[in-house]
């Protein structure tokens, strides 16, 4: 498999770089292509490994018939990207005294819909050590430097993994809270989620207090997944629960809709109407008050 398959427009850019830098400066990619192998084999042991002469992931030791596209599953090509990501920083420095000065930006590094390595990708982030020499290591006491990074998401499960796991110090954990005329950064540092913040908003829109906005979906789709991880943990994945949800309490969710605007979409795609999003709401009040009516009372 290609890298570029797969890749971002940000990785497609790094891949040009890559191969530029193959050709004029090969140490650096030898060190850059060692760091993606080591990566590779944290996460997926001997099932795909890094081929640096064609700059090709591949699986069992094979190139994949059907193409990387059609042959890894999404988590996978997630935790790729994460990889890769990580091991292109050799191609970001000069000199190893700049290893020192790398920042990470990880923008949603779980995809959403699988939690199958979210365990993997936040003991990596809270053991990712960079030696002087620009050497890869997973050892708090190798002595190396933590790299400084920022994390963004808006999956509760993983925000919950690595508060909890202390992959990011409680000093560190903030929420972006909208105001009436600018946003602000709250400290998260005695919160497990932004629950009670999001499942009150929920419930205004649903009762008609507050017009849905666009973190409405999001919020919708925080407290559903907040009910399927705390009442009903043996359902395998969401998508089951809200299979669950029909067979069971006879509860039909707008998933589509949720899963739609809670990961944005085009500048230019059609806006959805807001009684679909208020009707969402309510469906998702709905599924509180089986579960957790509790919860309701102290809005």
């Amino acid at each position: 498999m290609n890298w570029r398959i797969w890749a971002s427009s940000s990785f497609l850019r790094h891949y040009d770089e890559a191969q530029i830098l193959l050709k004029s400066q090969p140490q650096i990619c030898a060190i850059a292509a060692d760091g993606g192998h080591f990566l590779l084999k944290r996460f997926f042991g001997a099932k795909y490994t890094f081929d640096s002469e064609s700059f090709k992931v591949l699986r069992e030791q094979k190139s994949m018939a059907r193409g990387g596209d059609r042959t890894l599953s999404d988590g996978e090509k997630a935790v790729m990207a994460f990889c890769y990501f990580i091991a292109q920083s050799h191609l970001k420095v000069s000199s190893n005294d700049e290893y020192a000065k790398l920042y990470f930006v990880f923008d949603d590094p779980v995809n959403s819909m699988s939690f199958d390595y979210v365990y993997a990708i936040v003991q990596t982030l809270k053991l990712l050590r960079i030696g002087a020499a620009g050497e890869l290591e997973f050892n708090p006491k190798s002595g190396g430097p933590r790299p400084r990074m920022l994390i963004l998401t808006h999956n509760n499960y993983f925000y919950n993994v690595a508060s909890s796991n202390g992959a990011i110090p409680k000093s560190g954990l903030f929420q972006l809270v909208p105001g009436a005329t600018q946003h602000s950064l709250a400290s998260q540092k005695g919160f497990a989620t932004p629950h009670q913040q999001q499942l009150k908003h929920v419930h205004d829109v649903s009762v008609g207090n507050v017009e849905p906005d666009f973190m409405t979906p999001n919020s919708i789709r925080s407290v559903v997944e907040s009910m399927w991880k705390f009442c009903r943990p043996d359902v395998v994945d969401f998508g089951k629960f809200f299979e669950f949800l029909i067979d069971e309490c006879d509860i039909e969710l707008k998933s589509v809709l949720i899963n739609d605007l809670s990961h944005g979409g085009k500048f230019d795609d059609p806006p959805h109407k807001a009684e679909d999003i208020v009707e969402a709401a309510r469906e998702a009040i709905t599924v509180v008050e089986r579960f957790a009516q509790g919860q309701l009372k102290y809005l």
